[in-house]
């Protein structure tokens, strides 16, 4: 399965829900805001959301600073 990640293609497992991905790439799902096939995913959704073939996915991490 391929899906695309901040503008790439990510090969990946069937069945793997949002927060599994996050993890297996070493990302904390608390850290990062997550934009699902277009749109914003709350936190509380990252276990609920199951990755289809082809999905987009953008991920952005937050950034401390002055």
């Amino acid at each position: 399965m391929e899906i695309i990640l901040n503008g790439s293609p990510v090969t990946l497992e069937s069945g793997m829900n949002v927060s599994q991905f996050l993890i297996a790439k070493s990302l904390h799902p608390e850290t990062v805001i997550v934009e699902y096939n277009g749109e914003i995913l709350k936190k509380n959704k990252y276990i609920q959301v199951v990755l289809q073939d082809k999905d987009c996915l953008e991920i952005m991490n937050f950034v401390g600073g002055g």
